[in-house]
């Protein structure tokens, strides 16, 4: 059954992302990590005391397909990836898959 709810989630997020294509406004979140070619993904953190929190608000990758990691750093602090913000995706038509890690607890 949790799978089942899992699907449905990421299902409803990539339908979500089927509108447009666009960057994230600068205030929607606290970070960048641009680490990989190709890939941009929006954080904000969630918690910054140990244990140190945040959650994806947005992501784009140009090969269509965004791999969520367990963790990301900022300014030398490592960031459990805790959830998805709301909209995350929305507007992000070139988006056609997202493999969410294990730790994530929410999705808006």
């Amino acid at each position: 059954m949790k799978s089942i709810s899992r699907n449905i989630a990421i299902i409803c997020l990539l339908f979500t992302s089927l509108v447009g294509n666009a960057q994230m406004p600068e205030g929607f979140y606290d970070f960048i990590d641009t680490t990989a070619p190709g890939r941009i993904m929006y954080y904000d953190v969630v918690s910054d005391t140990v244990p140190y929190t945040a959650q994806l608000c947005g992501g784009i990758d140009s090969t269509g397909h965004l791999v969520v990691p367990d963790t990301v750093v900022w300014d030398s602090t490592v960031y459990k990836v805790i959830g998805i913000a709301n909209a995350a995706f929305y507007q992000e038509d070139m988006l056609y898959s997202v493999t969410l890690p294990k730790g994530i607890t929410t999705i808006g």
